[in-house]
């Protein structure tokens, strides 16, 4: 628009004095575009530019969907969710999940492990605490 040209904002400086003008000016100017359709305009212009989304606008994003960004794996107790993979590619790992991933813990599903193999506790130790009721 016209006013990118004014000398108002031609430097920083000039940006911060007429800051409530200018965002009024790109309050306007954005609101009668999609967020799309302002990035392809800005990025056309050569600013650096991509839209702002809600969370769930994420999973609907083209870019996000054409690099597979996000990923369901499998949760024992829960199934699939989408969630965010790595934002980055690299040999021997295309995308998708870290290949250390593993889903959150099941409840007590390491208790043994923490309990004979990090704590010391004897099988028999392990066996009474279980009688007792302190774990199960």
């Amino acid at each position: 628009p016209e006013w990118a040209e004014d000398a108002r904002f031609a430097d920083g400086y000039r940006r911060l004095q007429n800051r409530r003008l200018l965002d009024e000016l790109v309050s306007q100017w954005t609101s009668q575009r999609t967020a799309y359709e302002a990035m392809e305009i800005l990025q056309h212009a050569g600013v650096a530019a991509a839209p702002s989304l809600k969370k769930a606008e994420l999973f609907d994003d083209p870019h996000l969907r054409a690099r597979e960004f996000f990923v369901a794996p499998e949760q024992p107790e829960t199934g699939t969710r989408p969630m965010p993979g790595l934002p980055w590619r690299a040999t021997g790992n295309p995308g998708g999940l870290d290949p250390e991933y593993r889903p959150a813990p099941l409840l007590g599903e390491h208790t043994e492990y923490v309990l004979r193999d990090l704590l010391g506790y004897l099988d028999e130790e392990i066996v009474d605490l279980v009688a007792s009721g302190v774990i199960n």
